[in-house]
């Protein structure tokens, strides 16, 4: 193109090789997500946790067993249609699964 100097050509075949590391790096990155996720749905359901609130729970960001346990009542109360009666249910499951792994 014209007008445009080496410096900027370079930078921008660079930026271009920074785009497609990253993009490969979130296609590796992706597998160990998807698993934590299996994994999350699969005990949470285990113990007898409705489908519907764990799509809530991942919905709200949660993807771990131990994001739910580690984090506040009222936090996890606020999600979008957790009652505390559900609350403490999922807690409770959480707190199952957590310690089922620890022996």
């Amino acid at each position: 193109m014209k007008g445009r100097s080496k410096k900027q050509e370079e930078l921008e075949d660079s930026e271009d090789e920074l785009g497609q590391q990253a993009e490969e790096s979130d296609e590796k990155s992706f597998k160990p997500i998807e698993m934590l996720l299996v994994n999350f749905y699969l005990n949470f359901k285990e113990q007898g946790i409705n489908q519907t609130d764990i799509n809530k729970l991942a919905d709200a960001g949660f993807r771990t067993i131990e994001s739910v346990i580690y984090t506040t009542k009222k936090t996890l109360m606020g999600v979008k249609g957790l009652s505390e009666a559900k609350v403490d249910k999922i807690l409770e499951a959480g707190i199952t699964i957590n310690l089922n792994d620890l022996l």
